[in-house]
């Protein structure tokens, strides 16, 4: 019997745009999987506070206790047995290859400029340019790269919402195809 599960990951750097294209795909019918929320979950189950530096520091040990592929496996649970599932926000690419090893699986890099990043940082979570450049200096940020260059397909994010949703729908209907 065929597997019929399928998933989309979508990666990029931080304010790229992965968590709006995720909704986009729910309003579809998609079942959405967020690295962010799986370490935010992780960290509360241990009592651990979530603000962005604890989440990035137990991510990183994670990693390092762990390895990248466990990650994946850590996101696949998550999904449970869902037929169409987004995983958003995944960066390290061990992680994202053990998903692909083990679903189909589409990768869709989000690229953005950096000050549409900053931009959209700001308007959400009023980060401004000082912590902007911490968040790029972080080693996780730094893993997303790998990503693109294995990407099967790179977005382009420097538009309008609308613009940008219709991408991501384009992208999942000519998949469908």
């Amino acid at each position: 019997m065929r597997n019929k599960k399928v998933a989309v990951i979508f990666t990029g750097k931080v304010g790229s745009g992965k968590s709006f294209a995720a909704n986009v795909l729910r309003k579809e019918g998609w079942f959405i999987v967020s690295a962010g929320d799986l370490i935010r979950k992780m960290c509360k189950e241990r009592g651990i506070p979530t603000s962005r530096k604890s989440l990035q520091s137990f991510g990183q040990n994670l990693l390092a206790r762990y390895g990248e592929q466990h990650f994946g496996k850590l996101m696949l649970a998550e999904a449970d047995g869902a037929e169409k599932t987004v995983f958003e926000g995944i960066r390290p690419i061990g992680a994202v290859e053990e998903i692909q090893r083990l679903v189909p699986t589409l990768l869709v890099y989000i690229d953005t400029s950096p000050n549409n990043r900053l931009n959209r940082l700001h308007k959400r979570d009023g980060i401004d340019t000082g912590i902007f450049n911490e968040l790029e200096k972080n080693e996780l940020e730094k893993l997303v790269l790998a990503n693109k260059s294995i990407a099967d397909l790179v977005i382009s994010n420097n538009g309008c919402e609308d613009d940008f949703s219709h991408k991501v729908l384009g992208l999942i209907h000519e998949r469908n195809r």
